[in-house]
């Protein structure tokens, strides 16, 4: 792989880890959401001017300032807080549901002192995550303000939920941002060893730092050691909390979150833009050292940049599926030789006395078609496929199986940690029908994963393995046959 194409390539795979990494954040963890009464008054207001004027949601710019706002976030922040000192400091937030009052069984309200509220919401165990609870804050607001200065008309919700949610961004704080998490998950997957290791990560950051070596730069291409010093090797620590609702101390890693509206995207040293433009400047530094070296006189700045290595596990990935399709095409061409002789043989045949051979001159170009050759006096049974080949099917399928499952590795199913999962399910079996029916079947590590599936120890059906194989193999499949109808089934 070229080292320019190397480079580009360690930035790709952080922004994939980046974009994969939120629900993590969410899932996992506890949040702490910390709220000031007037910022977050000033974020509604602001939010609400965006909205359409010929929307029903839209506010009319009297009705529609600061002072309002504020008068509406202070009612709903003292609503969530007014059990604090009661219920032995419990106050959990409540939501309307269809008209009525409900408790959020997961969040509650940790301190609030008129001007600021933190709100604990915990790792959810149904769908009521931390991005969840600020949708219910911001709504709760926007109705307390409909219900206050826009008496008589409908909230009006659906309409506004975007413009209000661009106007109190939920961000996060320091290293429980998404992009030093990123940054952390990339890291952790590179040292990881044996079964666990992720190739992709490892190979990806070795290969650029085998061609520094071959160059002359002594010392150690490091990524990650760099950007622990240019981020001051702060890190994500675990720390001490009450969580009202369990009722006790717990010591663990939470995420910070708030609405500050003077944080513009980027401006956190933590934020993924400024690890990317640090980690880049990073890179091209090796490879301007190794233009420099005075090694490299016979190749040209560019040149240097491209100079290949090895190709990283992504590309091999590539170049394997390439070559399946290739030597798909070559049969291609290879049938319609074979069509082109079955026609020759028909015209050869026109005085054949016996009318129904020449017929079966048709059934050449369909049985070859089908990779399945039949002379009269043969005792093959008929072929299951048709027009396809299986065995090219599995093999492209399973080579494109370990990214699609990826794709679907996002809570409440299975999160990817290493990768071993995902690359150890395999089609195993394809078969094809006489009408084009396709049926795969497949295998993947069941121990430990089959702990997963409904009636194991961690069963459940979102987390099923077989949901997630079947699913990946099935959209696969469609793709290559444009057959919608795709059975899969676990061996």
């Amino acid at each position: 792989m070229a080292l320019k194409n190397q480079r580009n390539a360690i930035k790709d795979l952080y922004t994939q880890i980046f974009n994969k990494v939120e629900d993590d954040l969410y899932s996992s963890y506890v949040n702490i959401i910390k709220l000031n009464n007037s910022d977050f008054a000033k974020g509604l207001h602001k939010g609400a001017l965006k909205i359409d004027s010929t929307s029903k949601a839209y506010i009319p710019k009297v009705d529609n300032t600061e002072s309002n706002w504020k008068t509406a976030v202070d009612s709903v922040f003292k609503f969530y807080a007014k059990d604090l000192k009661a219920n032995k400091g419990l106050s959990l937030l409540q939501r309307k549901v269809h008209g009525k009052v409900e408790n959020i069984k997961t969040a509650a309200v940790l301190s609030y002192d008129g001007n600021n509220i933190d709100i604990l919401v915990q790792k959810p165990s149904g769908t009521m995550r931390a991005d969840s609870v600020m949708i219910e804050i911001r709504k709760a607001c926007w109705q307390a303000f409909r219900k206050k200065h826009m008496t008589g008309t409908p909230d009006y919700w659906a309409g506004a939920q975007a413009a209000i949610g661009k106007g109190t961004p939920h961000s996060h704080k320091g290293p429980t941002t998404r992009g030093f998490y990123a940054l952390e998950q990339m890291e952790d997957r590179y040292n990881q060893t044996g079964g666990y290791q992720d190739t992709d990560v490892k190979e990806t950051f070795d290969n650029f730092g085998a061609f520094a070596g071959k160059y002359g730069i002594n010392t150690k291409v490091d990524v990650f050691a760099h950007l622990k010093k240019y981020l001051k090797n702060i890190t994500w620590q675990n720390e001490t909390y009450f969580d009202p609702i369990a009722g006790k101390t717990k010591f663990e890693r939470v995420v910070t979150a708030n609405v500050d509206l003077k944080n513009a995207p980027g401006s956190d040293p933590f934020d993924k833009t400024p690890i990317n433009t640090e980690m880049l400047k990073y890179l091209d530094g090796v490879i301007n050292k190794i233009y420099k070296s005075g090694k490299f006189k016979a190749l040209s700045e560019k040149d240097a940049a491209n100079e290949k290595t090895s190709p990283s596990y992504n590309q091999s990935i590539k170049l394997m599926t390439a070559a399946l399709v290739a030597n798909e095409l070559s049969k291609a061409k290879l049938l319609k030789s074979a069509k082109k002789l079955s026609t020759k043989a028909k015209r050869s045949n026109k005085t054949n006395k016996f009318p129904n051979k020449a017929r079966k001159a048709g059934a050449v170009k369909t049985a070859v078609m089908a990779g399945n050759v039949k002379g009269k006096n043969s005792n093959n049974k008929p072929s299951r496929t048709s027009g396809a080949n299986p065995l090219a099917l599995k093999e492209l399928i399973n080579a494109a199986l370990p990214e699609e499952i990826l794709e679907r590795m996002n809570p409440p199913a299975l999160r990817n940690r290493t990768g071993r999962f995902r690359r150890s399910a395999q089609v195993t079996n394809v078969l094809v029908g006489p009408r084009g029916g396709v049926e795969a079947e497949y295998t993947y590590m069941k121990d430990p994963y089959s702990t997963f599936e409904p009636g194991g120890a961690m069963g459940g059906t979102f987390r099923d393995p077989r949901k997630i194989i079947g699913e990946s193999v099935r959209e696969i499949a469609t793709k290559l046959t444009g057959n919608k109808f795709i059975k899969v089934r676990r061996i």
